[in-house]
């Protein structure tokens, strides 16, 4: 084998045509590990520690020739019965274990991509200069479904134009604490002291359906699964914005589009919405963020910017916090959590009638806790009630997470109608508000109307912009009825959503009242009864571990050196 750095073009082609031949060897099967990236040598002394590695005790996954040397990273076709791999979507990138900590007895360092050869040779001692043991792990972020990498030793790595503005990024680890990233690009430059590789993805795009249904399947044993809308891997028609990588545009709204988009440090799907601030737009922008941050601290229900800058990467946005010294204007961008539906979206279908009425509650909760701090939301309809996964709740082992997101929350984001003339279009517009002349006629209880009528797309196709009138409020009515005479609905919730559609908004019950009503007992059973599970479990974990749990000695990271 050549000991010179090879051409990385070259080297790329190689694992590519490897990939192909195998996938082609495979292709009559309907379950097999699917090939998405390649970890390759970058620099001369790279290359010759992986060539010293594929002659001493090579890996499965390191594959090399007299052009090109690389590990070949797969995604399982079933999940690992190893926890300690997190089921195949965890990768550990090191020198292996060292021969002191052999000779020690400590089996924590064990690596799938080892980097330096076994032994105690010069090459090995200068080689654990610069990589530990075990030095990083690369792992699928379980809310984005995005590889990520994680340095967690003492020893730096350096990802070029890994950062914000494209800047070389440094991933510190050491004991306060590891320290990820995405990796968000097609090919990724990572140093590990003096050694140069790259990670590039090269998945098969006729693959990306098996892909994303293994990737996914595996995940949700232990969460939810990832955001269906972000991309698989990285691609060139992806853009940075700050330390958001968009993927691509969600809608277009009459303020500006919104996209989704990966947290680069955290890994979490975000949702971006850029918007023209301007001597109009700019105390708007500029209450929607007060507001957002009134609930900071109680979030449940609710959904809100929870960062904001502007395109100048100032954050807060230069013209809000600087208003004298502002442009006329400027994009400004603010950030959410990314939402996978929304109740006009969302399948309903897929759900039984009595698991709806979690949702139902969560909203109403939400809508609770604006009201309590004296606000009107004045903009409740299907598309503002959000539902996303619920990724901090602990699944049960006794039951598997469910495939459709179960957090449901009303949105505090600003449209432009939001202030000035009302939008009136839509049965989730109470009728008083039809009929008002001033300029905010919205209150309380047409909050509360919006709110019941935005729920009833979970039943039935309500066609836009129906103005309520006698008419049209008699075929609201009848549809509830249908819907208890189906069996759709209990008589309890068809009570309470018959009180909150009350023509005149006396005879509504306030939030307040609505969230004691009775048509709630199956949500409170229903959580209840989660809780006590889950207690259950872990207690059960305590008093009775599983048999043949040893007692090791497990590496600590940097306790080698």
């Amino acid at each position: 084998m050549s000991s010179t750095t090879p051409s990385s073009d070259s080297t790329s082609k190689n694992v590519r045509v490897k990939n192909e031949e195998d996938a082609a060897t495979a292709g009559d099967m309907e379950v097999k590990d699917v090939r998405f990236a390649s970890f390759l040598p970058d620099n001369a002394a790279a290359v010759h520690l992986l060539e010293t590695v594929l002659v001493s005790s090579p890996p499965p996954s390191l594959i090399g020739d007299d052009d090109a040397i690389a590990y070949l990273i797969s995604l399982p076709s079933l999940p690992s019965n190893s926890d300690d791999n997190h089921n195949g979507l965890m990768w550990r990138i090191g020198a292996g274990p060292s021969p002191r900590l052999i000779k020690k007895g400590v089996v924590g360092a064990k690596v799938d991509f080892l980097l330096c050869p076994p032994g105690n040779t010069l090459g090995a001692k200068k080689a654990r200069e610069s990589i530990k043991s075990v030095h990083a792990i690369l792992f699928f972020h379980p809310e984005s479904g995005v590889l990520s990498l994680r340095n967690i030793c003492s020893k730096p790595i350096l990802y070029r134009n890994g950062g914000v503005n494209g800047e070389d990024l440094i991933i510190e680890g050491g004991v306060k604490g590891a320290d990820s990233c995405v990796l968000f690009r097609e090919r990724n430059q990572l140093r590990f002291g003096d050694y140069d590789f790259v990670l590039e993805f090269n998945l098969n795009p006729k693959e990306y359906a098996i892909f994303r249904d293994q990737r996914d399947e595996i995940l949700s044993v232990h969460h939810a699964r990832p955001s269906r809308h972000l991309a698989l891997v990285p691609s060139p028609k992806h853009s940075s914005c700050l330390d958001v990588r968009l993927h691509h545009k969600l809608s277009q709204g009459s303020r500006g589009p919104v996209f989704c988009g990966v947290h680069l440090h955290t890994g979490k799907p975000v949702a971006v919405k850029m918007l023209r601030c301007d001597e109009e737009t700019s105390h708007r922008i500029q209450h929607e963020l007060e507001t957002a941050a009134l609930f900071s601290d109680d979030s449940d229900g609710l959904l809100f910017p929870t960062t904001s800058w502007c395109e100048h990467g100032e954050s807060p946005p230069c013209r809000l916090d600087k208003c004298e010294a502002a442009e006329d204007h400027e994009d400004v961008f603010l950030s959410t959590p990314l939402a996978e539906f929304d109740f006009e979206t969302m399948p309903w279908g897929q759900l039984k009638s009595s698991d709806r009425l979690s949702y139902f509650y969560q909203t109403l909760s939400g809508l609770g806790k604006i009201h309590q701090r004296g606000l009107v939301h004045g903009r409740i309809r299907p598309r503002a009630l959000l539902i996303s996964h619920d990724y901090e709740t602990p699944a049960s082992t006794q039951a598997p997470r469910s495939q459709l997101p179960t957090k449901a929350a009303v949105s505090l984001s600003v449209s432009s109608e939001n202030h000035g003339a009302p939008d009136r279009a839509g049965c989730w517009v109470a009728p008083e508000v039809w009929t008002s002349s001033a300029e905010k006629p919205y209150d309380e209880k047409a909050d509360v109307w919006a709110l019941a009528a935005s729920w009833l797309p979970a039943y039935v196709r309500i066609p836009p912009n129906i103005k309520v009138d006698e008419r049209t409020y008699r075929t609201m009515l009848k549809t509830i009825e249908d819907q208890y005479k189906k069996r759709k609905i209990k008589s309890t919730f068809r009570s309470l959503l018959l009180r909150m559609l009350a023509w005149g908004p006396e005879d509504r019950p306030t939030v307040a009242e609505a969230l004691v009503h009775e048509a709630w007992a199956p949500v409170h059973e229903k959580r209840v009864q989660q809780e006590k599970q889950l207690r259950q479990e872990r207690e059960d974990r305590i008093q009775r571990p599983e048999a043949g749990v040893k007692k090791v000695r497990i590496l600590s990271p940097g306790v080698e050196d």
